[in-house]
């Protein structure tokens, strides 16, 4: 499963061995035992990464096969990956909190791969 937390300075992917349900599970309890309040809904994120870096074929072919996952390639220099899966977050309003995706283990490698590639390139 990949795991994109956004705050208020950035984004970070990282790939997760646990289960969406374990995952909710544990944010819950984490929640519950501090008092704070929870929010889940189903939704998209998107992710905008460089053409440049490498992986970007493999990763275009990957998605034709993959409903949770498209590509846009929004000019010469740029392509939106979108993911569906769900948002957990204090609050519906909060812009920082978690997104889940359940990928396939080789979309979700490719698109880690390709993220840390576009990343080296746009430091």
């Amino acid at each position: 499963m990949l795991k994109l937390i956004y705050t208020e300075t950035g984004m970070i992917l990282e790939r997760v061995e646990n289960t969406l349900e374990s995952v909710i599970g544990q944010r819950l309890k984490l929640a519950l035992s501090l008092g704070e309040s929870f929010y889940l809904e189903p939704s998209s994120a998107t992710i905008l990464l460089t053409l440049e870096a490498k992986g970007y074929q493999a990763l275009a072919r990957v998605v034709q096969s993959d409903p949770a996952i498209t590509t846009s390639v929004l000019d010469p220099d740029c392509v939106e990956v979108t993911l569906t899966g769900n948002w957990l977050a204090a609050t519906a309003e909060t812009e920082s909190g978690i997104f889940l995706a359940s990928l396939s283990q080789q979309t979700e490698q490719l698109l880690q791969s390709y993220w840390e590639g576009s990343e080296l390139q746009v430091a």
